[in-house]
């Protein structure tokens, strides 16, 4: 499974002191769509006539094992039983081949000590030879920064399309992500909408639900367009006293479809959050362009 994996390396040894203003290193956007897709053996088990997408109370006995196999093997961290399940075609849709995306995953893995995989799914469709799968996969773990011990929490919605055995192609339909660190980290309410169209303006609200009293509360944001190579880098935010308790930004959409991570970190004495979502940005009367 493939997520932007958030790496957060802060940039001070402590979390900032009140009226501090510093910068984050982060991969916020990086929380990584490391949907870790779903690996069915189709085997004989469906029927090979066109037919409707059906919920997952229809599903095979045997496409409900599979998912739960793929589960076990990432949980178990095995890399070589994952990627199996993956062709020699495969391409994501976020424009990473299979090498890619098992260095990716590899990466992933390597910057968490525990990571835990639930995949559940929510449709399944048969077109001819292929199989057409939504997934819809929580992926929580924990990652030692310096002195900062930091949480994970990730929502990944995909869409996986299998021929035979394999996987070839798989793409993101919505990503959501938290990463936390502190005693007391922000708890945060992000309102930001999934899907815009071209040149629509929007409104990223990420509010502080608890009172900041004579706390200083830090924040940043940050924009990134989704391809390949945002996936194995790291770029730095910037914090900035803020005068409210949150962030509150208005936006406007680019004039091409297209996708983008957008992440805000609030950072006071106590605690830290990195939050990011996948904003889809969509042509009129058309579906997203999805970047190579």
């Amino acid at each position: 499974m493939m997520l932007k994996y958030l790496t957060a390396r802060a940039s001070h040894s402590e979390t900032p002191n009140r009226g501090q203003q510093g910068a984050i290193a982060s991969s916020s956007s990086w929380l990584t769509s490391l949907a870790l897709g779903l690996v069915v053996g189709l085997g004989g088990f469906l029927p090979q006539a066109a037919r409707a997408a059906e919920g997952p109370e229809s599903a095979p006995a045997s496409l409900v094992q599979t998912i739960d196999q793929i589960d076990t093997a990432a949980n178990q961290r095995d890399l070589k039983a994952l990627m199996q399940f993956y062709g020699p075609k495969f391409n994501h849709a976020d424009g990473l081949n299979r090498q890619r995306y098992e260095q990716a995953v590899r990466e992933f893995w390597e910057r968490y000590s525990t990571l835990n995989y639930d995949t559940e799914l929510l449709s399944w469709e048969q077109n001819g030879d292929i199989l057409t799968a939504e997934t819809l996969t929580t992926i929580t773990g924990t990652q030692t920064v310096g002195e900062h011990n930091f949480q994970l929490t990730a929502t990944v919605k995909s869409r996986q399309q299998f021929d035979g055995q394999r996987m070839i192609r798989q793409e993101i339909l919505s990503e959501k992500s938290s990463l936390s660190a502190g005693d007391k980290p922000p708890t945060v309410e992000v309102r930001l909408p999934e899907t815009v169209s071209v040149g629509q303006r929007y409104n990223l609200d990420a509010i502080v639900q608890e009172p900041l009293g004579e706390d200083v509360l830090l924040g940043a944001a940050l924009e990134e367009r989704v391809r390949p190579d945002a996936y194995f880098k790291a770029d730095k935010l910037d914090l900035v006293p803020l005068t409210a308790g949150g962030i509150f930004r208005e936006g406007s959409a680019p004039n091409v479809p297209d996708n983008y991570w957008i992440t805000t970190a609030l950072v006071r004495s106590d605690g830290m959050t990195f939050s990011t979502q996948r904003l889809q940005v969509q042509g009129r009367g058309g579906p997203v362009k999805q970047p190579r």
